[in-house]
């Protein structure tokens, strides 16, 4: 991402990774976006090798043409003043992290193509980096990440074939694979994201401070029972709580 050029995975290549980071988030979750900049930050921190998988999962799935932030608030009964007030409290967390975070740019969109992209990604070896440049494209450039354009413009960036994902765009070739993410969300009970699971058993939900995922990762890999761990249901404040 433009302001994160030190912030790389790093593993080394043709060693087995250590643990394996299962990622539900949204591209218009700014907590997602937080989340797992820490994560990946606590993991790099302590040396850890690791592979991200990600999952996908919608938060406002009916969302239609593309509005401010703001507008969506006043549509789910939040006050002008107090929706800016949560802008600037998630651009003063996302500063905390080392993040560039423009909540006014914010267009709010149907993410679904977005997961699409990724899904085809990583099929292509560059999931987490098309993923980077989605979250990047929406809290610091401010793009429209439902328009195809937008979407086809990112992947070649990562190296992928204009025509091959616009076709996968249009023909919504990776719908059943994001549609299983979801449903598989829903059974397992995830009610908001951001949510982890590592190593298909120790869960994580919350845009957790990069401390305290370094103390979780860390029990993982001791593999003690994480007892204080955060509930994997519900994330409080620092997270998005899916629309009804």
């Amino acid at each position: 991402m433009t302001n994160q050029n030190n912030h790389k995975e790093v593993n080394q290549a043709g060693q087995k990774p250590s643990i394996t980071v299962e990622v539900w988030s949204d591209y218009l979750c700014p907590w997602c976006f937080i989340g797992e900049w820490n994560i990946t930050s606590a993991l790099n921190d302590l040396g850890v090798r690791f592979t991200k998988e990600h999952r996908s999962y919608q938060t406002n799935p009916t969302q239609g043409d593309p509005e401010s932030i703001y507008e969506v608030a006043l549509k789910y009964g939040m006050d002008l003043d107090s929706a800016r007030d949560r802008a600037k409290q998630i651009e003063q967390s996302g500063k905390r992290s080392g993040l560039i975070i423009h909540m006014d740019k914010v267009r709010m969109v149907n993410t679904f193509d977005a997961h699409c992209l990724v899904a085809y990604a990583k099929t292509q070896g560059v999931e987490n980096t098309v993923s980077d440049r989605l979250m990047e494209a929406a809290f610091v450039k401010g793009w429209n990440i439902a328009d195809i354009d937008q979407l086809i413009a990112i992947a070649v960036d990562e190296g992928l074939d204009e025509q091959s994902v616009k076709s996968i765009l249009l023909k919504k070739q990776f719908k059943n694979i994001v549609e299983d993410d979801i449903s598989n969300s829903q059974r397992m009970g995830v009610k908001s994201v951001p949510y982890y699971r590592i190593n298909n058993r120790y869960e994580i939900s919350g845009a957790n401070s990069k401390e305290q995922f370094k103390h979780y990762i860390q029990s993982v890999l001791e593999k003690e029972k994480l007892d204080n761990m955060p509930s994997a249901r519900s994330c409080g404040d620092a997270g998005c709580i899916i629309s009804e």
